[in-house]
């Protein structure tokens, strides 16, 4: 289905932001995390990331899930182990959304926006 997707994760492993970004970014990975099984059906636009404390991922979920044109397309997805029982940290919105919003929202809560197109 067509849309704006979202994922909420954490990337405090082993090379930490940069290398789950580009783990992300890099369609030949070896499909380990939910992520990995979509990749090939997206492009990738924005990223928006913070580098606050663990557990953010569900401050995330919870902040849009007050936005009305939010959905949760596969429940669970990416959350199975999820204390804060949030619906799914894969998130999508409808193409007529204006993200702008969306990103003001997690803005204000410590996140940087990064456009793919400024590489």
């Amino acid at each position: 289905m067509r849309g704006y997707y979202g994922y909420s994760g954490s990337a405090f492993g082993t090379g930490g932001l940069l290398a789950r970004i580009s783990r992300h970014l890099n369609p030949d990975t070896k499909k380990f995390w939910h992520f990995d099984h979509l990749k090939a059906s997206l492009i990738f636009e924005e990223i928006l990331f913070s580098t606050r404390s663990p557990g953010q991922e569900c401050e995330v979920i919870k902040e849009i899930q007050q936005m009305d044109e939010v959905t949760f397309p596969i429940i669970k997805f990416g959350a199975s182990d999820c204390r804060e029982k949030c619906p799914a940290h894969l998130f999508r919105f409808p193409l007529s959304f204006v993200t702008d919003s969306l990103f003001q929202s997690l803005c204000g809560l410590g996140f940087v926006l990064y456009k793919l197109s400024q590489i």
